[in-house]
């Protein structure tokens, strides 16, 4: 009858520590309820419920890793811990779901946002247009990529307009150089002196030569003269 008592007392004892540890589970304090479970492991029951509290303390941990690097923009290793949280941890598997779902799309936004300030350090302003023409198809409400689509579409134009400006402006001391050397030739061959020398011309015995023409000096008639008898 006493060893009856005993064993009743004790199992009733087992019962009230399961009991409390059950609702420690509901309460998601993993901790405690696998202390209290393994004080009555003798219990066959108690064994798969601490294997199951175990399961559900990892998957408890895996969330909590896997917010904390959401929340420092460290998307793919946030998907790599929300992918530990089990079905069983139902509340955080679905919130888990979620924000893979939403790491995935943040992770790429966040590399093309990278490959738009890379390219666009290199004044390759159509390239950053063309990420963050991309990254405004995924999220077309985020503002920082409105803004940087925005800004990246000033500063092409800005350059487009650098770009012409020089050109039109080589082009103008081009033309403005070649107009100055045709004018310089044209200048230099009209006071240029052109020596010409005539053939002698005789008659009889003296030999008459003409002047060299020089366009600077006023135009001079010689005489021709005349071989005397």
């Amino acid at each position: 009858v006493i060893f009856v008592l005993i064993f009743g007392c004790i199992a009733t004892y087992c019962f009230v520590l399961v009991k409390q540890a059950d609702d420690l589970i509901l309460n998601k304090n993993y901790e405690k309820a696998i202390i209290i479970y393994k004080e009555v492991a003798i219990m066959p029951e108690v064994k798969t419920k601490i294997a199951n509290a175990e399961k559900l303390q990892d998957s408890e941990n895996a969330f909590k890793i896997g917010m904390k690097y959401f929340a420092d923009k460290d998307y793919k290793a946030s998907s790599i811990s929300f992918q530990s949280v089990i079905k069983e941890d139902s509340e955080n598997y679905k919130i888990s779901l979620l924000k893979i779902s939403e790491g995935d799309k943040l992770y790429i936004i966040a590399g093309l946002i990278n490959k738009a300030k890379q390219t666009a350090s290199k004044q390759d302003y159509a390239t950053s247009i063309i990420y963050m023409s991309t990254a405004s198809s995924i999220d077309p409400t985020n503002k920082q990529i409105i803004e940087l689509l925005a800004k990246y579409q000033k500063s092409a134009k800005a350059k487009l307009k650098a770009e012409q400006d020089a050109l039109a402006k080589v082009k103008a001391e081009a033309e403005a150089k070649a107009q100055a050397q045709a004018e310089a030739q044209a200048e230099a061959k009209s006071k240029a002196i052109v020596v010409q020398t005539a053939k002698p011309v005789t008659k009889g015995k003296v030999a008459v030569k003409y002047p060299a023409y020089d366009p600077a000096r006023s135009e001079e008639h010689t005489s021709e003269l005349q071989s005397q008898p």
